[in-house]
């Protein structure tokens, strides 16, 4: 079932949390088929611009790679990924002090 368009807004948002970062920046192109895709929206390519606006006025850090694409610069991390981040790092401690 088709999602109305005004809920284009979160799930824009939503998706760039999902589907971008630095390394992985997305274009309107890839917005609009994540839209449809997993939302059942269609919007135009110049709604996908404006909804980007939107998110920037409202304080959401979406950063530009010109020809390249958006991304969400900051993000909060989950509890999860603060978990491996820890034991990565407590692997690596242990790591370089066997080599010493």
């Amino acid at each position: 079932m088709a999602e109305p368009k005004k809920n284009a807004l979160i799930r824009i948002w939503q998706i760039l949390l999902r589907h971008s970062d630095y390394d992985h920046p997305l274009l309107q192109e890839d917005i609009l088929r994540y839209l449809d895709e997993e939302y059942d929206i269609q919007l135009e390519r110049k709604a996908v611009g404006k909804n980007l606006a939107y998110l920037r006025d409202a304080g959401i850090d979406v950063s530009t790679i010109p020809r390249k694409g958006f991304y969400i610069a900051s993000r909060d991390f989950e509890d999860s990924e603060w978990q491996v981040f820890r034991q990565e790092l407590h692997k690596y401690a242990l790591q370089t002090l066997w080599t010493l």
